[in-house]
């Protein structure tokens, strides 16, 4: 055997460095994470927090030396979008009345196509899976595909251009307060999805020239409502 990974007697040898010895790769995330608590009144909590950040990763270096290392990929460098997300939270119980209320708003980036070959952790959870003949790849490998297979499959979009829906939901509770004696009741109703919104929550990520790429296969839950009774002693 030999550090090249050199097959003697039907074994492989893999020869395993490290990278630093042919260039620079690197994955870094610059982001700002924000948050605030508040309570401006009695029965009242404000709560709230903001997030983004970008997340780079670059293998340019490498690849430039060796691209047998990643022959079916043409993206090096992948940047994301500053991907939002945004959290608001505030509850208040009128006193005269003992009613509790309560409203959540959640927003936060679709889900975005990643780029074929992305390192791990960076882009979304989409792809555009092409299906590619081992007739095509060969000539590119140098060698057919192992293990005999007949095609394999590659994304062939660049990370960080294309995103889903962005998806905004606001929750919203309203509970009434029964006190008798040294027991409490609690009847309330809690309405998810208020706005109805029907953003896309995942899509079909098989690319077929023609065929259905990005169509929706789910989508948010409709407006529905939820009735709870609590009671305490």
């Amino acid at each position: 055997m030999n550090a090249a990974g050199q097959q003697l007697f039907g074994v492989t040898n893999n020869y395993i460095t490290s990278a630093d010895n042919f260039g620079t790769q690197y994955q870094r995330f610059n982001g700002i994470d924000i948050s605030a608590n508040a309570r401006p009144r009695n029965g009242l909590t404000l709560q709230g927090g903001l997030s983004f950040g970008r997340t780079t990763a670059d293998t340019c270096e490498i690849r430039a030396k060796l691209p047998e290392s990643a022959p079916l990929n043409p993206f090096c460098h992948v940047e994301t979008g500053l991907l939002p997300q945004v959290k608001l939270i505030g509850a208040y119980e009128i006193p005269k009345i003992a009613v509790q209320t309560s409203v959540a708003y959640s927003g936060k980036a679709g889900i975005q196509v990643s780029g074929f070959g992305t390192p791990a952790g960076v882009g979304g959870a989409l792809a555009a899976n092409l299906t590619v003949a081992n007739s095509a790849v060969a000539p590119q490998l140098g060698r057919s595909l192992s293990g005999g297979a007949p095609n394999v499959t590659a994304n062939i979009v660049e990370p960080g251009v294309l995103y889903g829906d962005r998806i905004n939901e606001i929750d919203v509770r309203f509970g009434k307060i029964f006190k008798v004696g040294r027991t409490r009741t609690t009847v309330g109703v809690d309405i998810y999805n208020l706005l109805n919104t029907d953003a896309i929550l995942s899509y079909n990520q098989a690319f077929i020239t023609g065929g259905s790429w990005l169509t929706p296969t789910s989508e948010m839950s409709a407006r529905f409502a939820k009735l709870s009774l609590q009671f305490e002693f």
